[in-house]
């Protein structure tokens, strides 16, 4: 399990948190292999520099100081896989700033640790597939019990939440799995169905992938739309 490695930094993003100005903190290490994914030297510690921590909080604690930053949204990776991340969030609550985490929804008792401890004002789970395709989306023997239950988590959390699929060819067949999938999160308040982009991913076959087209997940969209306060394709 990694200690806290930051991989990037990225400041002032209007796109990760509906509604505020937010900066972007990338840890690295994750338990997942998803073929698709974007951030593949993400997935171990090692590939690219690590940020001096210190460095970093400074940097936030500047700019929370000014008023022109909201929050942080904290992404990898994988984030509930390092130890110091409830560390971390408790040092940017003091600064007043909120805080969300992406995941991948493996990792429960992680998520339990941070509602419980009122750290977190927003999580976001990526829900890979259906149930029956998740180890072929992810590439590893998945517990799905312990993705059923962070989405429990998460819905019954009392915060701002979204769950998202992203819609990738041969894992995801839109208007077949994308109601299974909505069925899995019934409760939820944010569904976002995600296109496929096929550039930079950890398997390179799924660089010559088409992604599907606008009109299939649309009516995949419609079919699930009215299960959710919000309901968007991005």
């Amino acid at each position: 399990m990694p200690d806290l490695e930051i991989k990037g930094y990225r400041q002032s993003s209007l796109i990760e948190w509906p509604g505020l100005l937010v900066d972007s903190i990338f840890l690295a290490g994750c338990d997942f292999r998803c073929g698709y994914c974007h951030n593949p030297d993400l997935i171990t510690v090692d590939k690219v520099e690590s940020y001096d921590v210190n460095e970093v909080l400074a940097e936030i604690d500047n700019r929370a100081k000014t008023k022109w930053l909201d929050g942080i949204s904290i992404t990898g990776g994988e984030p509930t896989l390092s130890k110091r991340l409830p560390e971390f969030l408790s040092i940017l609550k003091k600064m007043g700033l909120k805080t969300k985490i992406d995941t991948n929804g493996h990792h429960p008792a992680v998520v339990k640790r941070l509602l419980d401890e009122g750290l977190l004002d927003y999580i976001a789970m990526d829900v890979k597939a259906t149930p029956e395709k998740y180890p072929l989306a992810v590439n590893i023997k998945v517990d799905l019990k312990k993705i059923r239950k962070t989405i429990s988590l998460i819905i019954n959390s009392g915060i701002e939440h979204e769950f998202r699929t992203t819609v990738v060819p041969t894992i995801v067949e839109p208007e077949m799995d994308i109601p299974i999938i909505a069925e899995m999160i019934t409760g939820a308040k944010r569904y976002y169905l995600q296109q496929f982009r096929p550039i930079r991913c950890l398997d390179k076959k799924f660089e010559s992938l088409e992604p599907y087209s606008l009109t299939r997940l649309e009516a995949a969209w419609k079919k699930v739309k009215d299960k959710f306060e919000v309901c968007e394709i991005r």
